[in-house]
Formats: structure tokens, sequence, C-alpha cells
């Protein structure tokens, strides 16, 4: 018997982090516990980023952007979102070009 998840098993998994990841990030005002179980969470979804489905990451970057008073760790995790879907959107080839005038 194979050990090694599944693709299903893998894009429910990261479902699942997604969604615990945003709902904790909903919490108004976190009390010491879990404001620790946030930043465990923040830190398994940091390291994952690399394998986490798009759709996933774009539900990651805006739950974290709807966090009013975010603390260094939402902030430094919301910027390793943007990277994250920088690279997945391929953005370093638009960097450089110039925005659209209006005529």
């Amino acid at each position: 018997m194979s050990t090694t998840p599944t693709k299903n098993e893998e894009l429910a998994g990261q479902s699942q982090l997604v969604r615990v990841v945003a709902a904790t990030l909903e919490i108004k005002s976190p009390d010491k516990t879990e404001i620790k179980f946030r930043g465990a969470l923040l830190r398994k979804a940091t390291a994952e980023m690399t394998t986490i489905k798009p759709a996933f990451l774009v539900r990651l970057f805006e739950a974290a952007c709807g966090v009013d008073f975010p603390d260094s760790e939402v902030v430094a995790f919301r910027i390793a979102c943007e990277r994250s879907l920088a690279g997945t959107l391929d953005l370093a080839a638009y960097r450089l070009t110039r925005p659209v005038q209006e005529s």
C-alpha cells in the first residue's frame, strides 16, 4: 500500500488549511492562544505556498488583506502571498512596462 497522498487528498488538505487560515484571520479580537494558533497556521501555509493551488493562494491573500489591524505576522504572510502570486501570475514580465496612458 502506498503512503503517498493522492491528488484529491492533497487538494482536500490544501482546502482544509485555507479554510482554517481564513477563519482564524476573521477573528476580530483574538486571545493569546488564538494568536499562537493563527501564527502556526500562517507559518505552515507559508511553508507550503509553493505547492498550494493558485485559487487557494488567492483565497489566502484575500483573507490576509481583510484583517483590519494586522500584526507583523499577518503582514509578513500577506507579503509572502504577494510574492507567490507574483510568481504564479508571472508579474516580473510586467514590472518594467509603462502604464497605459489615457488619450
